[in-house]
């Protein structure tokens, strides 16, 4: 389908487009209207052959991790309704999302914590859901419930073993977020430590190398998007959610604002967003994107 009928798309979505122009001429950073969905990684890269129309038709999205099961979902539906178009995808961290935006490395960035003022200052920002951030552990525990202080305790490392959680005789092995990564960000905040008061045994990335680490130690304990942990027990991998400060990790409890550690996930540009952007934008107010984003174990923003 050729740009300009994606571009009327978009026009015809005009009375929600005009609650951002109007809230734009207030506040110079302004926030669009929440997002019902998700956004889409496709990756698929284009390799030689194609006309310079074709390879204008396409999105690029680079940042957080967190966002990749939705972006994987909306960028298939996406490329499907639009033959042409190609949504692509690179991970790397929410950092790695603001950097490239605002060097215009991109066409949107993935940010999975709060931005800063300086931040909101040079962005359009688009939230698009809500997520917790969940404490795991390897299945071999028979630990059920931690505290915000348990935790402050185990990665300073003041609690190396189980037992003194009245579980097995194992030691805890403790598993980290590397930098540039928003959940480590989030998880500091929460627990009010440094980062140079953790002593991490096992150093991982994006959620999955945080997940594989946990589900691969016995006695080891880590931090991740509780979408992607509930993602990972679906399919049996040898984990398995801590309720957190007597608050169970479900869907239910970050929509409600019960859970702990819960934070929004959003997109931003710098300047008004791409032809293309824009019709990945309205697509994710559509109801196809709020069960995208439902179906991956997100919350959409209501």
């Amino acid at each position: 389908m050729l740009i300009n009928e994606a571009i009327h798309l978009r026009y015809r979505k005009m009375t929600v487009r005009k609650l951002f122009t109007e809230r734009k001429l207030v506040e110079k950073a302004s926030y669009r209207q929440p997002l019902l969905a998700t956004f889409s990684l496709t990756s698929i890269l284009f390799l030689g052959g194609c006309s310079s129309e074709q390879k204008q038709d396409k999105v690029e999205i680079t940042g957080a991790s967190t966002l990749l099961p939705i972006l994987q979902s909306a960028g298939e539906s996406l490329e499907k309704r639009y033959p042409t178009l190609r949504v692509q995808v690179l991970a790397g961290g929410s950092t790695k999302g603001v950097k490239d935006t605002f060097s215009k490395q991109n066409d949107l960035g993935a940010v999975a914590r709060e931005l800063t003022l300086e931040e909101k200052d040079q962005f359009e920002v688009f939230p698009v859901a809500y997520d917790g951030v969940a404490i795991i552990t390897n299945s071999s525990t028979n630990i059920l419930e931690l505290t915000t202080e348990d935790l402050r305790k185990v990665y300073r490392k003041e609690i190396t073993n189980w037992q003194s959680f009245n579980g097995v005789n194992s030691p805890i092995t403790v598993v980290n977020k590397s930098d540039g990564h928003a959940t480590l960000e989030v998880f500091l905040q929460h627990t009010q430590l440094h980062r140079r008061e953790i002593k991490s045994d096992v150093i991982a990335g994006n959620n999955s190398q945080v997940i594989k680490s946990v589900a691969n130690i016995p006695g080891s304990i880590g931090y991740v998007s509780i979408a992607e942990a509930l993602a990972a027990i679906e399919i049996n991998q040898p984990i398995k959610l801590i309720q957190l400060d007597g608050v169970k990790p479900t869907l239910s409890n970050v929509e409600m604002k019960l859970w702990p550690i819960r934070r929004t996930l959003y997109l931003v540009s710098r300047g008004e967003p791409s032809p293309w952007a824009n019709v990945l934008l309205d697509f994710l107010q559509s109801n196809e994107g709020s069960q995208i984003i439902k179906e991956a174990n997100y919350v959409p923003i209501s």
